[in-house]
């Protein structure tokens, strides 16, 4: 029963896009505070990292453009006061 609670919650945090706390481990890189993913050529951002309260989302990271957000991407973070993103 445990092993089955393990798999179902392993399948949620995947599901949900979140990331894990090894950046390596689960593909999540970090530039300029941006904690993000590159898939299909595109980047997805899924977390910040940095310290200015007003956020700008770059058009793009590591030379991607960046297409998407993620559903928890700013979550975590209690000091941001705004998010501009890019057109």
């Amino acid at each position: 029963m445990n092993r089955f609670f393990a798999m179902l919650t392993a399948c949620a945090l995947c599901l949900a896009g979140m990331q894990f706390s090894t950046a390596a481990a689960s593909g999540v890189e970090n530039e300029n505070g941006f904690n993000y993913c590159i898939e299909d050529g595109t980047v997805t951002v899924v977390g910040y990292t940095g310290e200015d309260p007003a956020v700008v989302v770059p058009e793009t990271i590591a030379g991607y453009p960046v297409t998407r957000i993620g559903n928890i991407a700013f979550q975590e973070n209690l000091t941001i006061t705004s998010v501009v993103l890019p057109e």
